[in-house]
């Protein structure tokens, strides 16, 4: 788990799109949301102009020196996608997940300095197209308050260093993919990842002759389960099922319209408004109901079909069984499958490659500044010390509230629970007694 979360933080390490700012919104009709708009841009705009942050140098890579800021925009990328709380897990036996990014964080720095170093020897740049969705997404994460002024005096997250920080990703991608279409890699990997995707395994399963099958029909069903449980029905039940199902076959051999009788009888609540209908490929539904529903032809009526579910009557509205020119879709379709691969393959093996050489860079660490690079604040710190006393409290008292359960009485239980039966016990004697008393009188009476 803790290597998934790993990977998935390095990927975004140089993310920057729609996405990273929480993606575009969608205009809405009227006059308010333009001049919300217009007004939020206006309350932002000055956001990140400037700053009382004191940026300092942390790294030194291959003479370049790079900043505290740098390394703050990063681990605030990083810190959108957990809960604080998962950076104090431990990573392995000697660091937490903390303690092991912020390791890694030297490698993504010294990796920005290669690609910009790389991207400007191979004449890469960003194309108009590039800089305009940047300063869109740069705009739009301002005005949404990702960041803040206050993010900005606190860890140097200014609009310029912003953009700069972007600017990478965007170079990063046009150099990976100029240098990774040169790169060479075997027929056997492609093959082995082609017979792992599930796109390709999805067409292999069906076969290419049945593929673009595709048939529309409508049914009624009378279930033989629980609806709410999916537990099967009893026997007396499911028997009562078959003859409900044979009445209505019956009634469309007698030539009632098959739409009415569904409405009026199908216990498929889901298709009940389309009048029964389903509109299916191979390897979609039931086996039993799509294989009988494939055999039939336009406007031929199945025999009762029994599945999983119940017992079906089925109508064959529409179907296409696949051409000759629906196979030659599908081979077109499984190229594109395997230049997806085989283009995957190279971007991978020239980020290997690439990080490989990024990995010999001389790296030299600025003590002074490299101590304050760190994920988790001291408020952070606080903040996951407070949930866990929460968490703890609530616990507490919802053990306390929990009645006990085979819990054995306690010695002075036991003296206590004594004391009142005999106690009781004397008690009913007493009464007893008095009771003889009164019963002997009244015979004394009696005889007088």
């Amino acid at each position: 788990m803790k290597k998934r979360i790993l990977i998935a933080i390095i990927a975004v390490l140089f993310a920057f799109s729609a996405s990273a700012c929480g993606g575009k919104t969608e205009k809405a009709d009227g006059q308010k949301e333009g001049k919300d708009k217009n007004k939020n841009k206006q309350t932002h705009a000055n956001v990140g102009l400037k700053t009382t942050f004191k940026d300092e140098p942390i790294l030194e890579v291959d003479g370049e020196k790079l900043n505290l800021s740098e390394a703050n925009i990063m681990i605030h990328n990083i810190k959108r996608l957990y809960p604080a709380e998962y950076f104090l897990e431990k990573y392995d036996e000697k660091q937490t997940l903390e303690e092991h990014l912020i390791d890694r964080l030297k490698l993504a720095l010294a990796e920005k300095v290669y690609i910009i170093k790389t991207a400007k020897a191979e004449g890469i740049t960003l194309t108009d197209a590039d800089k305009k969705e940047l300063e869109e997404n740069l705009n739009m994460a301002f005005e949404r308050e990702m960041i803040t002024q206050a993010d900005v005096d606190k860890y140097g997250i200014t609009r310029d260093n912003f953009r700069k920080f972007a600017e990478v990703s965007y170079l990063r991608k046009g150099l990976f993919d100029k240098k990774a279409a040169d790169v060479e890699v075997a027929e056997g990997d492609v093959a082995k990842e082609l017979d792992n995707d599930s796109s390709y395994k999805k067409i292999m399963s069906i076969g290419k002759d049945k593929f673009k099958d595709k048939v529309t029909v409508k049914h009624i069903l009378i279930l033989t389960i629980d609806p709410k449980t999916n537990k099967k029905l009893s026997d007396e039940k499911v028997a009562e099922a078959k003859k409900k199902i044979l009445e209505v076959q019956k009634k469309l051999k007698d030539g009632e319209e098959f739409g009415k009788l569904v409405k009026e009888y199908s216990e498929d609540t889901e298709s009940i408004k389309d009048e029964g209908q389903y509109t299916f490929g191979r390897n979609e539904m039931l086996k039993e109901f799509e294989d009988a529903s494939f055999k039939l032809n336009k406007d031929e009526v199945s025999d009762v079909v029994e599945t999983a579910s119940g017992f079906h009557l089925i109508k064959c509205i529409e179907k296409h069984l696949t051409t000759p020119e629906d196979i030659k879709a599908t081979d077109e379709e499984i190229d594109v499958i395997k230049k997806r691969i085989e283009n995957s393959l190279k971007f991978r093996k020239y980020e290997a490659e690439f990080q490989e050489k990024v990995k010999k860079a001389d790296i030299k660490v600025i003590e002074e500044g490299w101590k304050k690079v760190k994920i988790l604040s001291e408020e952070d710190k606080k903040n996951i010390k407070k949930r866990q006393e929460e968490k703890a409290k609530k616990e507490k008292e919802s053990k306390k509230e929990e009645p006990k359960k085979d819990e054995k009485p306690s010695d002075k239980d036991k003296k206590d629970l004594d004391k009142d039966v005999k106690e009781d016990e004397a008690k009913d004697k007493k009464e007893e007694k008095q009771d003889d008393k009164k019963d002997d009188k009244k015979e004394d009476d009696k005889k007088e």
